[in-house]
């Protein structure tokens, strides 16, 4: 197999390259990359719904496990908290604090930057054929993880 074949090994390289490039341009140091992300997600998803942890799994293609370490270690440097929901005891709405909601700008000019960095130069067909074909690799790894 030709060198430039290997999907799998670039993607890696991007996303090593993302994560370097998120923990290298901080304006803070609370969160991590994806931390950043996640706190972005539930500013969006938090003014038309209640987000649960599960919601964060499902979006972030992550684990259940990951995404409790992630949400307890947000948790912990006070950015968000958990509570109930009335009509579940099993359920923990996601909560920004007043912490999270101080980071709201720069975590949003952090996501805008790397975003404009990361697509710059490359004409738009190209991105929505990207998209398209990334999208369609997560599908076809999800469909041999569950058959």
């Amino acid at each position: 197999m030709n060198e430039d074949n290997h999907c799998g090994a670039l993607i890696g390289m991007l996303s090593n390259e993302i994560r370097r490039s998120f923990s290298g341009n901080k304006n803070h140091s609370l969160l991590t990359g994806r931390q950043g992300q996640v706190l972005h997600y539930i500013f969006a998803q938090a003014e038309v719904r209640n987000v649960f942890q599960r919601d964060i799994e499902l979006d972030f293609n992550i684990r259940r496990s990951s995404a409790s370490s992630m949400l307890a270690n947000m948790e912990k440097v006070g950015v968000i908290r958990r509570e109930s929901v009335s009509y579940d005891a099993r359920l923990k709405r996601i909560v920004i604090t007043q912490k999270g909601e101080e980071l709201k700008s720069i975590v949003k000019s952090e996501l805008e930057e790397m975003e404009q960095r990361l697509t710059k130069d490359i004409p738009k067909e190209d991105l929505k054929v990207f998209n398209n074909v990334i999208r369609k690799m997560i599908g076809n790894l999800k469909e041999e993880n569950y058959a």
